[in-house]
């Protein structure tokens, strides 16, 4: 054989060592090539070397580690209309007396736990008194106790609580507005507009120009 043809010779061989370091699913066998490109939707049955181009760009999927065992790789059977249709006609319907309900029952909420927040402070007094109705023996054992490791970490355990509770009920009250910014308040739309800054902006400083004007671009593009 010539030169030209011994060169010839290896730049092939040269190819397909390029070929096969850039197929990053070499190792896998061709049983497991055929299950992945079943599972992809592709055509189990291409030889090897067509699946293993056809299933390279899926290839740091494939060979994750970490990748779910029951990853959902066929589409589903479902649409979301069939999702839509299923969902009782009447959880579509705006009632503005019922927003209106749910807004007032979380400004109860609000209150009470801003009146009761006040007490805090006199949470050690407080306990001392009910105490006071305990005989003298249990009175005695309670407040050492109590005196001990309660009474002075009260208000630490307490305030805790009360910011986890009222920034839930805020955080509920935030989501009503944010439902004013997608019209779901009422039918009316001054209702949302009325409603909407006020209650965002006072419970969790929600930037509303912001959030309108992306909720504007969304409609509009849909």
């Amino acid at each position: 054989m010539g030169k030209g043809g011994e060169q010839q010779t290896k730049n092939a061989k040269v190819s397909v060592s390029n070929t096969d370091q850039k197929l990053k699913l070499c190792k896998l066998s061709t049983e497991e090539l055929r299950k992945w490109a079943k599972a992809y939707g592709m055509n189990a049955e291409a030889s090897r070397d067509e699946l293993l181009v056809s299933l390279n760009p899926l290839a740091v999927g494939i060979l994750d580690p970490l990748r779910p065992a029951n990853l959902p790789l066929e589409p589903p059977t479902f649409t979301l209309t069939n999702i839509r249709d299923a969902i009782p006609a009447h959880c579509f319907k705006r009632n503005l007396f019922t927003s209106l309900g749910y807004l007032f029952i979380d400004l109860v909420y609000i209150a009470a736990l801003g009146y009761a927040v006040t007490y805090i402070s006199s949470a050690p007094s407080i306990v001392n008194s009910l105490i006071a109705g305990l005989s003298d023996e249990i009175k005695a054992e309670v407040m050492r106790v109590l005196s001990t490791y309660v009474i002075p970490n009260l208000p630490y355990a307490l305030w805790p609580i009360y910011w986890f509770s009222q920034g839930s009920v805020m955080t509920g009250v935030w989501v009503l507005a944010h439902e004013c910014g997608h019209q779901s308040f009422s039918e009316r739309a001054s209702w949302p507009k009325i409603l909407w800054e006020p209650s965002a902006t006072r419970c969790c400083w929600y930037p509303i120009i912001r959030g309108a004007s992306r909720t504007a671009s969304t409609t509009a593009t849909r």
